[in-house]
């Protein structure tokens, strides 16, 4: 099952047998009672299995996909050199508790030298229409992304990408990070109801460094990355469509209840109705 810390809310796996019971998160190594949690970790989207997924049948095809799936694994095997390098950097300005303009000199290291744009990519506090970002980086001299930096150990808080989002929406921009340089966090911006609304996709908390999975998002909106955003937009796909909510609706659809039942019955040899399965999923899991 999965459960979540806390203390730092990290989502981590555990067996069933540890429900109600002390376990230590691997992260923060706090214990706490493991109960159940519908609320997923990011999605384990892999690079080069989506790469390779969008295969064509041709020779010609076969060997384009393997050349490009073979430079983005060199480039998150970069980023992620790059990104240890930095680390050390990272801790140090975090529990010296660095002002906000230091904060700014570090990620624009990891912006050129780990995530690959060039200077002429990345434009700086950009004001349009009142609009303010503290960051805007291009791809071909479109612009892709927006940045919102805070200062280092400053926790993070949806309201604080607003600004950003209001001016990646008025500029057609659908992706925005918010970050303390510790944590990283990704959005996706849309207009819901003449809303400007942020919709948080995945965060990074770099404390224990970068492992695989990170460094493959951290790939997604590097620059070369942000060449193809399918990789983001699947990504977003994925996070939305395990979200409670959906999980729920899944769980308790009519078709699912009547599998369930089918195989509670042949595996307890109790005589179970569908009603009785829902009523239960929703007392003991839903709403314990």
């Amino acid at each position: 099952m999965w459960t979540t810390c806390t203390t730092c809310k990290f989502i981590f796996q555990v067996d069933f047998a540890m429900f109600n019971k002390a376990v230590k998160c691997p992260r923060c190594s706090k214990e706490f009672m493991a109960e159940l949690t519908f609320d997923p970790p990011p999605p384990q989207l892999n690079v080069a299995d989506e790469l390779a997924s969008s295969e064509g049948n041709t020779p010609n095809a076969k060997q384009k996909t393997q050349l490009l799936k073979k430079e983005a694994l060199e480039r998150i095997a970069l980023i992620t050199e790059k990104m240890n390098a930095i680390q050390p950097l990272i801790q140090n300005i975090t529990q010296s508790n660095q002002n906000e303009s230091t904060t700014k000199l570090v990620i624009d290291r990891v912006l050129q030298d780990v995530l690959g744009y060039e200077i002429s990519d990345i434009l700086m506090e950009k004001d349009i229409q009142g609009k303010k970002a503290d960051y805007v980086l291009s791809v071909q001299g479109k612009p892709v992304l927006v940045l919102e930096a805070k200062r280092v150990g400053l926790e993070l808080k949806d309201k604080q990408i607003l600004q950003a989002t209001a001016y990646g929406l008025y500029s057609g921009i659908k992706w925005a990070l918010l970050t303390n340089l510790r944590v990283w966090q990704l959005y996706h911006v849309t207009l819901i109801e003449n809303k400007v609304t942020p919709d948080l996709i995945l965060t990074i908390d770099l404390q224990d460094g970068l492992d695989k999975q990170e460094a493959q998002y951290f790939y997604m909106f590097s620059k070369h990355g942000m060449e193809n955003q399918a990789f983001l937009e699947r990504l977003r796909q994925k996070v939305v469509a395990l979200r409670r909510e959906n999980l729920l609706n899944a769980l308790l659809s009519d078709d699912v209840l009547r599998q369930m039942c089918e195989f509670l019955m042949k595996s307890t040899q109790c005589k179970l109705t569908e009603p009785e399965i829902k009523r239960a999923i929703e007392e003991q899991i839903i709403n314990r």
